[in-house]
């Protein structure tokens, strides 16, 4: 190969080499371009956003500007004090507008007030330091702070996230325990702040923050800088030194990590960190500054005696309405039992309840006198009870109006222990037979719905055998085991006999008494698999037996034209801002027609007035209409009356701890003689009411032997109510 042919290869080779160069070259630069121009959209973004929030907050500080509106939230030293404690309220009996406290639930928070006069100038400056260094500059709003610790949050200037909130801003979510993630909590809480520093001072502003603010403790229920320091160093406020002032500053960011009796180093480091703040920012000179880092953090334990629990007395609808409230908690917002009882304790709840205040603390005093059940022994010791054994008699009651709401409840006889929710409310808690009690809500209402019988049907009551699903017969047997014949409906239910009920139920299934009881009535505890289909679920032999609260609610049925609401102790729960934190949902269904619980109502008026009656003792109460129907179980082991009257609801329930002969100790509606002892107070100041019925009813007199409509040559007659449709035929037997 000649040497020309050589260069040209070597030129060649070169310039094959150098392209490859050029093109990588090329892409690299339009790379860096590409991304150049990326960042510029972000950036212009996040210009646009910080810019838009600038707008947003400039709007919102117009408005409140606009507005000039004083705060709602109370600094008082009494309101401070109960910051976080829940209120229960109940409609005022005065006003029918209004409400009054009736509890404070118990936090377990310990805390001493301190007034800011009596708070070193280094405890002030060491919190203002840290945590708001324009404190007494802005209007309760650090805009500068709030914008940078915004866009820290994007473009990340400083490696630790920045606060943005004021003092002030910090205090009212201390005080709202508005605790929520979104734009809309912190709008509220400008707005809330800026309003506060209208009201307020910044003297009154900052000992409010100083003594809410959380310092420790197990649970973190210590609270303010006054427990603070007799916690950690044993002295009251005043005498604190300028490194324990930043010593007990240092804590608030996380107590459970800088604490100084369990981590005295965290402590330290961020005690220290805080002095320099002071320094720096000219609260301290640097001799002061020198000599307090030069400080180790020495701790002297004491006991802080200031205790927010509350010692009021928590009556069984408190506990009720607890139990209520955090299960609805827990449905809502998905916390376990422990977040929603935590909740309950020490968000400053406010809440709404149904309570009759009056009734309620009628009803407690009957049952904390022994004179209401006065053929029991009750006040001796169970040791004493050599008939049964040291088995304790036991009582239950609970009151409803025809909305739903619970007004008033008992649940055991004597007094409850103050504060103790372990007690048990057998009203609400318990499980019981109903007896008879179950009869109009899982037969009769069905049968004259479904014009299976009518008011003055006739119906043999004569022995009958059952064969059950596991193959035993069962034949049902009335009180005494007496027959009665040929009988009306109406007679049947009078008597309360049992065999009439099961032949209705036989043409209904127990399977459409069951789905009634549990789909349309609210009760919880039927198991399907046990009662639906079993005949002696219509008399009130259940598996597990029913809570008193969901039997009495149950029969609301009968004095409000067939319609449900489902069992509620509150209406609603709202913050200490006003927002509404539950609402309780008062949907109300109609489950019969109204012709049908008119019906319903006449018949069981005969169990109170009725020659036969089972609650006759009762009658009526000041000219005041009552009915309702007894539930004795065959064992005797339970009895129960459910009575009805144009205002209430009242189901009471008797027996014994574990199950035993109540006829022994001359129990026998017995407990109807208290229902009427209970009611009679509960009803003094009212008189002469009846209940409202049905104008589609026809009210007609029948004959009692056949249960036609009545001619002039019957013997025996008796008022009766139909339905216009379901109407018997003229007697024909008497001409």
């Amino acid at each position: 190969m000649s040497s020309k042919d050589i260069y040209s290869s070597d030129v060649q080779k070169k310039q094959s080499s150098k392209k490859p160069k050029k093109q990588k070259h090329q892409r690299s630069k339009g790379k860096r371009i590409a991304a150049f121009i990326g960042k510029a959209v972000v950036c212009l973004f996040l210009i646009c956003i910080i810019t838009g929030s600038i707008v947003v907050t400039a709007l919102t500080v117009y408005v409140m500007k606009a507005t000039e509106t004083d705060s709602t939230i109370s600094l008082a030293k009494e309101d401070i004090q109960t910051a976080g404690i829940t209120t229960i309220m109940a409609p005022d009996p005065a006003n029918p507008d209004g409400e009054i406290e009736v509890s404070k639930l118990s936090t377990g928070t310990k805390r001493i007030w301190v007034d800011i006069q009596d708070c070193p100038e280094d405890l002030k400056n060491a919190f203002i330091a840290i945590e708001d260094k324009r404190f007494y500059e802005h209007e309760g709003v650090d805009f500068k702070r709030t914008f940078l610790a915004f866009a820290n949050m994007i473009l990340h200037f400083w490696d630790t996230e920045q606060g943005g909130s004021t003092i002030t801003q910090q205090l009212v979510k201390n005080i709202t325990n508005d605790n929520a993630h979104s734009a809309g909590r912190k709008v509220r809480e400008i707005f809330n702040a800026m309003s506060l520093e209208r009201t307020y001072s910044k003297d009154e502003i900052l000992q409010a923050y100083l003594n809410i603010i959380t310092i420790g403790g197990k649970n973190g229920d210590y609270e303010g800088v006054g427990a603070a320091a007799k916690l950690y160093f044993n002295k009251d406020v005043s005498e604190l030194t300028l490194p324990e002032c930043a010593s007990i500053a240092a804590i608030t960011r996380s107590p459970s990590t800088y604490e100084p009796i369990h981590n005295p180093e965290k402590n330290k480091e961020r005690r220290d960190w805080i002095l320099k703040n002071m320094y720096d920012q000219g609260l301290i000179e640097e001799a002061d500054y020198q000599n307090a880092i030069a400080t180790p953090v020495e701790v002297n334990q004491g006991q802080v005696t200031g205790n927010m629990d509350g010692s009021n007395y928590q009556s069984y609808f408190v506990d009720a309405v607890i139990n209520e409230v955090r299960n609805d908690l827990m449905e809502e917002y998905g916390y376990d039992k422990e977040t929603a009882e935590a909740k309950i304790k020490t968000s400053g709840y406010i809440i709404h309840t149904t309570m009759d205040v009056n009734a309620q603390k009628k009803l407690e005093q009957h049952y904390q006198e022994s004179s209401t059940f006065a053929n029991y022994d009750i006040i001796k010791e169970s040791t004493d009870r050599a008939e049964n054994g040291g088995n304790p008699f036991q009582s239950a009651m609970v009151l409803y109006d025809y909305n739903g709401a619970m007004k008033a409840v008992v649940g055991g006889i004597g007094e409850k222990p103050p504060g103790d929710r372990s007690v048990i409310n057998r009203a609400v808690q318990g499980q019981r037979s109903p007896g008879s009690a179950i009869k109009p809500l899982s037969i009769y209402s069905l049968a004259i719905e479904e014009d299976l019988c009518h008011y003055s049907s006739i119906m043999q009551d004569e022995p009958i055998s059952i064969e059950q699903p596991d193959g035993t017969m069962w034949e049902p047997q009335n009180f005494g085991g007496k027959s009665y014949g040929s009988v009306t409906i109406q007679k049947a239910v009078e008597m309360s006999l049992n065999r009439i009920p099961i032949k209705l139920d036989q043409t209904l299934t127990p399977k459409k008494s069951y789905d009634f009881l549990t789909k349309s009535l609210g009760f919880t505890d039927l198991t399907e698999s046990a009662d639906a289909n079993l005949a002696p679920m219509s008399l009130g032999s259940l598996s597990n037996g029913v809570h008193l609260d969901e039997l009495t609610n149950a029969y609301q049925i009968f004095g409000n034209g067939g319609y449900f609401t489902e069992s509620h102790t509150y209406t609603s729960v709202t913050n200490a801002a006003g927002d509404e934190v539950l609402k309780k949902d008062l949907s109300t269904n109609q489950v019969i027609s109204e012709d049908t619980a008119t019906i319903m109502n006449r018949l069981l008026r005969q169990v109170v007035v009725g020659s036969s009656g089972t609650a006759r003792a009762i009658g009526d109460i000041n000219g005041i209409e009552i009915l309702g129907k007894t539930g004795t179980t065959n064992d005797d082991f339970d009895s129960t009356f459910v009575g009805l009257t144009p205002d209430y609801i009242a189901g009471i329930w008797f027996g014994y701890e574990q199950n035993y002969d109540i006829t022994k100790n001359k129990g026998l509606k017995k407990q109807v003689a208290a229902w009427k002892t209970i009611m009679s107070d509960i009803l003094s100041d009212s008189q002469n009411k009846s209940f409202q019925l049905s104008s589609d009813v026809v009210e007609a007199t029948y004959c009692t032997e056949t249960g036609m409509i009545a001619t002039s040559g019957c013997p025996s007659t008796a008022t009766g109510y139909y339905k216009k449709d379901n109407k018997p035929g003229t007697c024909s037997v008497h001409g």
